[in-house]
């Protein structure tokens, strides 16, 4: 996360660049910049994760741990604080949370796959999964992303310019949210290879003959669930910010959206009717039948 952070300033020193580059540093460097404040707050979103597992969670029995102990769990969340963020980010935008992982396996005559999916929404966790505080995540998502659009909308020099640099920034979720679930998630893998068919393993919960095995495990948020939920909510943001500010006219906007929808109403290939005709339908193609006056 630290070398992502780093990088990520590299890019944005302007005269630094060639001065090709230079202008798809004048579209991509503000919201580059708002995509870097909010990475930087995950720590602080995953302090408060761990603050509302630890006094209001009923999942985890804390009373009975000794100072050792105490000491490594809490090294252990602050380790892990920008991780924990995320995965709170995602639960409030309604992203499943969990692991999944399969293994297969060979020996004795037999063989198989195995899979397994433990992947489950807010509404689990804070009940089946004995975590109440996790409601908090309804709150810090929404908070987080109109820090992000704030943060764009003031890095733009130009007012006009706003919408466009918002636009961008909503567009590289496309590419960061996978980034950030791929950092954040747990990842493993086992591959095992033995021959002990004169001398099987047998500790009475494992027993091993030759055989292959291979397995791999992931925890952490759905990435393809991430992507999509965080892309949609993060336009909203951008769409509340803008409005705010005055960047964005909202009369205008929904003026824009009805005429739009009545021209999806009219029906396709109907040509304007002229003042003093009457309708076409129905009438032989290239005969335009026309009103006669009255007869006095």
């Amino acid at each position: 996360m630290v070398a992502f952070v780093l990088t990520l300033s590299c890019v944005m020193r302007r005269d630094w660049l060639h001065p090709k580059l230079q202008l798809v540093h004048d579209w991509v460097a503000v919201p580059l910049a708002a995509f870097t404040g909010l990475i930087a707050l995950l720590p602080i979103a995953g302090a408060l994760c761990l603050a509302v597992i630890l006094l209001f969670g009923d999942g985890m029995e804390t009373s009975e741990l000794t100072s050792d102990e105490w000491m490594t769990l809490t090294g252990l969340g602050i380790a892990y604080l920008a991780n924990l963020g995320f995965g709170l980010i995602g639960l409030g935008a309604g992203v499943p949370l969990g692991s999944n992982g399969s293994a297969s396996y060979s020996g004795g005559g037999e063989s198989g796959i195995e899979r397994f999916s433990e992947m489950h929404r807010l509404t689990w966790w804070t009940g089946e999964g004995d975590e109440p505080g996790l409601w908090i995540a309804v709150g810090v998502m929404p908070v987080w992303l109109l820090i992000g659009a704030f943060l764009v909308a003031r890095a733009t020099k130009s007012r006009p310019n706003v919408v466009r640099n918002q636009l961008v920034w909503v567009g590289s979720f496309l590419v960061f949210i996978p980034l950030l679930v791929r950092l954040s998630a747990v990842h493993a893998g086992a591959r095992v290879e033995a021959d002990v068919s004169e001398d099987p393993i047998d500790v009475g919960v494992l027993y091993f003959e030759s055989g292959e095995f291979d397995g791999s495990m992931y925890a952490g948020p759905s990435g393809v669930a991430a992507t999509f939920l965080l892309l949609v909510f993060a336009f909203l943001a951008a769409l509340v910010v803008s409005a705010a500010i005055g960047a964005l006219d909202v009369k205008e906007l929904s003026a824009k959206a009805g005429s739009l929808a009545k021209s999806i109403q009219t029906q396709p290939g109907t040509p304007p009717q002229a003042p003093g005709t009457a309708p076409t339908h129905g009438a032989p193609s290239g005969n335009p039948t026309t009103q006669q006056p009255p007869h006095n």
